[in-house]
């Protein structure tokens, strides 16, 4: 421990209860200072280090789940307890899968949170000396602090690495989502020292299950996650069934043992499907709630599920709740069904040419990693990931005779091409559940000084996708080989963003970029593992 004392910042809308916890958490090695509100609180934070924020969630000018964003933002470091009297299973999933350290609900012992502040305290922060992200590992949520597992935002991250992986080995990926069941009434019968006891055994057990080469996650506050690398649906059940099997065998709390129970949902990513990760763990999720529906110890795939058109929903279901989902689920398959037909286009357009094939895919690769090492929300790294994938769709508009010229292009046929963007927005402006992604397609040739097109818009006036997707673009194109250079090295395209910072990309954005370029070799995708032969390309327009 330091010999300094820890500072805790209490942020509450009631001054009885800031009074009551500075009163109960000061002693001669916590010091504490109290604000009303989550403005004051960040206010505080860019005038000085805390160790600890203890907040209540629900308060009037900024909740505890935004102030735990932006208080991130300011001190990565500083971790937080959240508190609330008004408690829902998915407030306290929300609050674990954004970084909390701890969830509380009101009413709760004195000496119940101290000992949550002391861990929270005297957690070891990681040493020096390593990389950005592995400093941030516990920070900002890599690492779920009670089981040692990655956390829910690692879990992510790691299965959009799998998935990368086994597209182009043309393999499978499958995922587990495990929940234990009435995990609430553990913590209200046996308290919460013992519920986290439970927590680190069934991780353990869950790893013991795994192979070496799965990963193994705690996802949210009573679930863990599985991602099985290689793996069907049908071959990842009877490793389900055997997480079922060991999670029955009574589990030792120190005066008591325990029999703990859980469900599980499958889901399977083909190779060929186009999704991303929240599309996949949706549909594990989805298959996890009906598994919750059928009893203990019960594994559901979501291939079962798929098999149930026309089906009516179960007795046993909220009418109303199982037809969301059924239309949930078919409107998904209805995405993907049409994001499958248009990238059937795309390629046709990039087979034209040896060297563009699988280039809308690499450049959604590295869009998609860009977006997440940048931490945007999922809802936003889903359309930046799509609109990669369609980007140059336009491009089917533009004559063969053009896209496979092997001489300079003439001034006409130039500005034909540059009209890519424009066109492309045109195929897909009907198509209702694309628009977040049409700015970003329309603008992806954008720079930063305002000299690329087909706007002229410069800065941040630039769609924030558009401006990411323009980083990939170009990374794609300088490793790619041309007609008149060969494939550049890695160290030029990284030399090229540092030079261009300013003028042709986002100056800010480019730290982010080479950061994860830096950080992630293995994922970098050259010609010689595009599984093509590349003789010549067309320049990138």
């Amino acid at each position: 421990m330091s010999e300094y004392p820890a500072e805790i910042l209490i942020v509450d809308d009631e001054p009885e209860v800031c009074s009551m916890l500075v009163e109960a958490l000061s002693n001669p090695r916590r010091r504490c200072a109290a604000v009303p509100s989550g403005p004051e609180a960040l206010r505080l934070l860019r005038e000085r280090p805390f160790d600890l924020i203890v907040s209540d969630i629900v308060m009037p000018d900024m909740t505890g789940l935004e102030l735990l964003a932006q208080a991130r933002a300011v001190q990565p470091h500083c971790r937080t307890i959240l508190m609330t009297g008004v408690s829902t299973p998915t407030l306290a999933k929300q609050a674990i899968r954004q970084g909390a350290f701890d969830y509380i609900e009101k009413p709760f012992s004195i000496e119940e949170l101290r000992k949550v502040v002391d861990a929270a305290v005297e957690a070891p922060c990681p040493p020096d000396g390593l990389s950005e992200v592995a400093r941030d590992e516990g920070a900002v949520g890599l690492r779920d602090p009670l089981t040692g597992l990655p956390s829910h935002r690692r879990f992510v991250e790691e299965l959009a690495r799998l998935r990368t992986r086994c597209r182009r080995s043309g393999g499978p990926v499958s995922v587990l989502i495990v929940d234990i069941r009435q995990f609430r009434l553990v913590n209200e019968r046996h308290g919460h020292n013992r519920g986290d006891l439970l927590l680190r055994e069934v991780g353990r057990r869950l790893k013991r299950c795994a192979r070496d080469t799965d990963i193994v996650a705690r996802y949210a506050w009573d679930q863990f996650a599985l991602a099985l690398p290689d793996t069907t649906e049908e071959a990842a059940r009877p490793l389900a069934e055997r997480c079922c099997a060991t999670a029955c065998e009574p589990v030792d709390l120190g005066s008591r043992r325990i029999v703990c129970t859980i469900s599980i949902g499958l889901a399977e990513c083909e190779s060929g499907f186009i999704e991303n990760e929240t599309h996949l763990l949706r549909r594990a999720s989805e298959a996890l709630a009906e598994a919750k529906t059928r009893g203990p110890n019960t594994v559901v795939a979501w291939g079962e599920l798929a098999g149930r058109d026309g089906q009516e929903p179960r007795p046993d279901l909220p009418g109303i709740e199982a037809m969301r989902r059924e239309f949930q689920r078919l409107q998904t398959q209805l995405k993907q069904s049409y994001l499958e037909s248009t990238r059937a286009l795309v390629a046709a357009v990039e087979a034209k040419d040896p060297y563009t094939q699988k280039h809308s895919m690499t450049v959604s690769h590295y869009a998609s990693s860009f977006a997440r090492h940048m931490g945007l929300p999922a809802a936003q790294v889903e359309a930046i990931t799509t609109a990669a994938i369609l980007h140059d769709v336009g491009k089917i508009g533009i004559p063969d005779a053009i896209l496979t010229k092997p001489g300079r292009l003439t001034e006409s046929e130039f500005a034909l091409v540059r009209r890519h963007p424009v066109m492309g927005v045109q195929i897909l402006e009907h198509v209702s559940f694309l628009r977040a992604e049409l700015p970003i397609i329309l603008h992806h040739h954008e720079r930063y000084d305002g000299r690329g097109y087909p706007a002229g818009l410069a800065g941040e006036r630039i769609p924030l996708g558009a401006r990411i997707l323009h980083f990939a673009d170009a990374l794609d194109a300088m490793l790619s080989v041309r007609s008149y250079k060969g494939s550049r090295p890695i160290g030029y395209a990284v030399s090229e963003f540092r030079l261009g910072a300013g003028r042709q990309f986002d100056p800010a954005m480019a730290r982010h970029v080479i950061e994860w370029i830096e950080s992630h070799p293995e994922q970098i995708v050259y010609p010689h593992k595009r599984d093509v032969v590349l003789p010549r390309v067309l320049a990138t327009c």
